[in-house]
């Protein structure tokens, strides 16, 4: 039997819902006409004034208090904000007179508050508000510059240094400065506010600004370069994903649960009305509250709810038995957040997380039995160069579905702007020209900072392979906490280019990916594509959206850094966060040195794995096409987040849930199980706000921050 040569359908043309009913409606009134709703003119500097606030918070209490409240990817003061406002504010204005329930804010200036401080909250809790102030401080600091670290030879040379010092602070009495503080006396405890505001002026007039304004405007170019990056890259993939391929985008959903709908005339969301979502809020808002309390020292005795098993626990089990080399790595954590994402996932993808998660341990199990190593510990990785078997495979796998998903988006988008209007199809194409000169000015930026032109371009083409992957990963999985371990020095070792290419070429670059993208959660791109999705969600507000989220973006770049400069001078670099103004620093520069004298100049095993793991993808794909019950693929990408090994249990018992609900429960019992599980990741994140906030008053550290689990 032939096969029918069917048309692809174009979603733009197709009518919409209500014509295709038109018979059953026929004789009946027409439904009124809702006009969109608007964003007030205070909405956008309101915006802005909060993702300041929230940038000053992040800064402030992680080098003081050296609490870290928030993954990249879970906004905790942004969502505590708009679970304030719903809860609080709008329901007053509701009660304040009879406009009330016209004056309170509507669901799209509630995306466009959220969604700036989604999209501004990474970079200042892991982002280049933590790393770049310190680094540009570093190779030039007298008491880390040593004979005996050999920075001088190459990277600070006078004559050819490889570090450009247009991008560092060179002086090296205001790097002493810097990591000392500014001979500024603080007031006296509970002085009047006027002594310590003349104190903040004193100290912003002593730090030496004349030594900073070169090099933070030329990284400020470069940063509002990627984030144009990774602002059109989520135009062309949004479409594709979410109405082709029906992606599920759990972060998406959590902001959009909480929010009113505009015509509902009662005073709170719907959420809120209902049981199920409360009982879920109270299970994990009641056991993070009361370990927050314990850690306060407010519980006495000081006892603790034990949330799973750690690697202590499991180490002491499982000594002197064949087990025993997964003493120090294996893990099985209970995470609300990530319990009530799972339940959120399609069962295929949630059962691919963990079930790949788990292999790829009893891989490193089968390792050591064979004598390749004596503990996980002889398998290592790290978010800079070094790969193992594992991270390799995912590796592959990644970059490979980052591809073939980059490809797809844009022919989709050649497709829809072919034969279209001419201004029509100029709008469509404007991400991929958009894209285009982001790009430029990155490959140009390093050109004009001594890097190669060619390994510029080289980057700025991983910079776009890499983002794909990475916002693919969080709109299938929901993954909020990503520690990649598979970048660009990966793949160059991987490869073994380094045979070919002096490690002087590219020693330059290592700096600037060890500041983006080699530390902890600093990737803020899915945050970009999640904040598109909820606006595309709400279907109102584009040109303001887009125009509240570019200011947000360049307000708080430049905000963040200068706030992060006037605090190190204020206290001093030496009692800032000890990570990022001591080890992160000097472990970046040393790696560069490394690379120049080095190199990464050998094949091997782990080249195989990388294109075994590419090999595998593609098998994988091709498979599920003809097998549908293959698994799912996600999961061998997600080999190259060790992360996984902290919450896969997390995300076992999430499925197992939903995988129970959907076999044996009707729609209705499914909905309820849904609100619970939502009420798990809201009550955890109320309270790591609530908590947070406390301790930041209070001055103590309440133990359970989104950071409270290291890999």
């Amino acid at each position: 039997m032939s096969s029918l040569p069917y048309k692809r359908i174009d979603l733009n043309k197709l009518p919409p819902p209500d014509q295709e009913n038109e018979v059953r409606t026929e004789g009946r009134a027409p439904e009124p006409v809702v006009p969109p709703s608007r964003v007030r003119s205070w909405i956008i500097p309101a915006a802005l004034l909060l993702c300041c606030l929230q940038a000053g918070v992040y800064i402030t209490i992680k080098n003081t208090q050296g609490i870290i409240l928030t993954t990249t990817l879970i906004p905790v003061m942004g969502f505590g904000l708009l679970f304030a406002l719903v809860i609080l504010l709008n329901p007053l204005i509701s009660l304040i007179g009879k406009r009330g329930r016209s004056r309170r804010l509507n669901r799209i200036e509630l995306v466009c508050l959220f969604t700036s401080l989604l999209v501004t909250a990474g970079f200042s809790t892991f982002g280049p508000a933590s790393h770049l102030i310190p680094l540009m401080t570093a190779p030039w600091n007298p008491e880390w510059n040593t004979p005996q670290r050999g920075w001088d030879e190459h990277l600070t040379n006078p004559e050819q240094p490889i570090l450009g010092p247009r991008l560092y602070i060179t002086d090296e009495e205001a790097v002493r400065t810097f990591r000392e503080g500014v001979l500024v006396h603080p007031p006296v405890e509970g002085a009047p506010f006027g002594e310590y505001l003349a104190y903040y002026w004193e100290v912003a007039q002593a730090i030496p600004w004349s030594h900073w304004v070169q090099p933070l405007f030329l990284w400020i170019i470069f940063i509002l370069a990627c984030y144009g990056v990774f602002y059109s890259l989520s135009c062309l993939v949004l479409r594709y994903w979410s109405e082709r391929e029906k992606l599920t985008f759990p972060l998406a959903q959590l902001p959009a649960a909480i929010m009113p709908d505009d015509h509902d005339r009662r005073l709170f969301p719907a959420i809120f009305y209902r049981p199920a979502f409360w009982m879920g809020f109270a299970i994990s808002g009641f056991i993070l509250s009361w370990n927050a309390a314990a850690a306060a020292g407010w519980l006495i005795p000081d006892f603790r709810i034990t949330l799973g098993l750690g690697t202590n626990e499991f180490g002491q089990m499982v000594e002197g038995t064949p087990l025993e080399g997964l003493g120090g790595y294996f893990r099985a954590l209970i995470v609300f957040t990530a319990i009530g994402l799972a339940f959120l996932l399609p069962t295929q993808v949630g059962s691919s997380i963990w079930g790949y998660t788990l292999f790829g341990q009893l891989l490193i199990l089968l390792g050591i039995w064979l004598g390749f190593g004596e503990t996980w510990a002889d398998f290592p990785y790290d978010g800079r160069s070094t790969t193992n078997f594992l991270t390799a495979q995912g590796g592959g796998a990644l970059l490979t579905f980052a591809g073939i998903s980059l490809y797809r988006c844009l022919r989709e988008y050649w497709y829809l702007a072919r034969g279209r209007p001419a201004a029509e199809s100029a709008r469509l194409t404007l991400p991929v020209i958009w894209l285009g000169v982001s790009s430029a000015v990155i490959v140009l930026w390093m050109a004009f900072n001594q890097i190669s032109l060619v390994w510029a371009c080289a980057y700025v083409l991983f910079l776009c392979l890499v983002t794909v992957g990475v916002m693919r990963i969080v709109a299938e999985t929901s993954m909020y906490w990503f520690v990649g371990s598979f970048g660009f020095f990966h793949l160059f070792s991987v490869l073994g280019l380094g045979k070919f290419v002096s490690g002087l070429v590219v020693a330059p670059l290592l700096p600037i990916y060890s500041i983006f993208f080699a530390g902890k959660e600093t990737f803020v791109a899915p945050n970009v594509m999640n904040a598109a999705k909820i606006q595309k969600d709400a279907n109102q507000g584009h040109r303001a959206f887009h125009v509240n989220l570019i200011l947000c973006i360049t307000v708080t770049v430049v905000f963040a850094l200068v706030f992060t400069v006037f605090l190190a001078y204020m206290r001093g670099g030496q009692q800032m966060a000890g990570w990022f103004y001591a080890v992160a620093n000097i472990d970046t520069v040393n790696a560069t040195q490394a690379l120049i004298e080095e190199g990464y100049d050998e094949l091997t095993v782990n080249t195989a794995w990388f294109f075994f793991g590419a090999g595998w993808l593609l098998f994988t794909l091709w498979i599920r096409q003809r097998v549908f019950w293959f698994p799912h693929p996600i999961g061998l990408i997600l080999l190259c987040v060790p992360i996984l090994r902290l919450i896969w249990f997390s995300f076992f018992i999430g499925w197992v849930a939903k995988k129970i609900t959907v076999r044996y429960g009707g729609k209705q019992t499914f909905d309820m199980v849904k609100l619970i599980f939502i009420g798990l990741i809201f009550g955890e994140i109320i309270s790591v706000f609530a908590w947070g906030m406390m301790g930041l008053a209070l001055d103590f550290h309440p133990g359970i921050g989104f950071h409270r689990y290291h890999p």
